[in-house]
């Protein structure tokens, strides 16, 4: 008797728009991947979960193997939700025969009248350790109730400080709520990557080089006939200002902790309310020199 095993299977889960307005039709995504080899992809049906509570069911369309992608399968979900706020979602892949049953890790929708979120600050260029002003607004895009919730400033994928609270803006066109955070940003490690403005560092073999060669020209302008030692000094004076010019350069803008010139990129994320659907901000680029 010949016991098959069912293939290892994997779910990721999406939904489409996000954000959504209430009762406005959204589509719930999942694929199922694996690493199987085999013309049939997996059948069978995917539940869709809002936290506990089961939304409905979707049938699975299989995908056989490429050359470069194991089996696979997909399914669709079309619903609505009536209730505003942010909504963690899972999707459940029951498995068949040839593949075992997976979950897909959360994946939040937000339901609410869609908001955008735009970002300032002043000033864009700082010091090491001056600090910026940082100015979130979020706009509603159709009339309603009074926007409210916080908005979080984050560095890359760190917080800065504390969420801020949005506060309305009376007369505006549109519903509308600013946060407003003061912080400081400072060149605490070397930056890497495309956020980093390479400067000028010190070679370390700069200094003796210039000793070697100030005590080496010296001693060959002995040697020089003394109708061209005019020339041989100012050529090894003007030598040696270049070698001392680069040094001071290097030294000007290597010293010090902060690894040179770079910029953060800064967002500002809306976390919605029971009205308005959470947004993220355009990135802002402030220059940390």
């Amino acid at each position: 008797m010949v016991t098959v095993t069912p293939a290892t299977t994997t779910a990721s889960g999406s939904a489409t728009p996000n954000p959504v307005p209430p009762n406005q039709q959204v589509s719930l995504s999942v694929t199922i991947g694996s690493q199987s080899n085999s013309k049939q992809g997996p059948t069978g049906t995917v539940t869709f979960k809002d936290g506990s509570t089961t939304i409905g069911t979707a049938n699975v369309t299989p995908a056989g193997a490429t050359t470069t992608v194991g089996a696979s399968g997909t399914a669709v979900l079309t619903t609505t939700f009536a209730t505003t706020g942010n909504h963690s979602l899972t999707a459940a892949y029951a498995g068949d025969t040839n593949y075992a049953a997976s979950t897909s890790s959360a994946f939040s929708l937000s339901v609410g009248q869609t908001t955008t979120t735009t970002l300032t600050g002043s000033p864009t260029t700082i010091s090491s350790g001056g600090s910026v002003t940082l100015t979130a607004t979020v706009a509603a895009t159709a009339a309603g109730a009074t926007s409210t919730g916080t908005v979080q400033f984050m560095n890359g994928t760190t917080a800065l400080g504390t969420a801020q609270t949005c506060t309305t803006v009376s007369g505006a066109t549109s519903p509308t709520c600013t946060a407003t955070l003061m912080t400081t940003l400072a060149l605490l490690t070397p930056p890497a990557g495309p956020n980093r403005i390479p400067t000028p560092r010190v070679l370390p073999w700069l200094l003796p080089a210039s000793f070697v060669l100030l005590v080496l020209l010296l001693l060959g302008l002995k040697r020089v006939p003394r109708p061209y030692r005019r020339v041989y000094a100012c050529a090894s004076l003007l030598l040696l200002a270049g070698l001392v010019a680069g040094l001071a350069a290097g030294c000007s803008s290597g010293s010090g902790g902060g690894g040179g010139t770079h910029f953060d990129n800064i967002t500002a994320v809306y976390s919605g309310d029971g009205t308005y659907a959470g947004s993220t901000s355009p990135p802002l680029a402030i220059t940390v020199q």
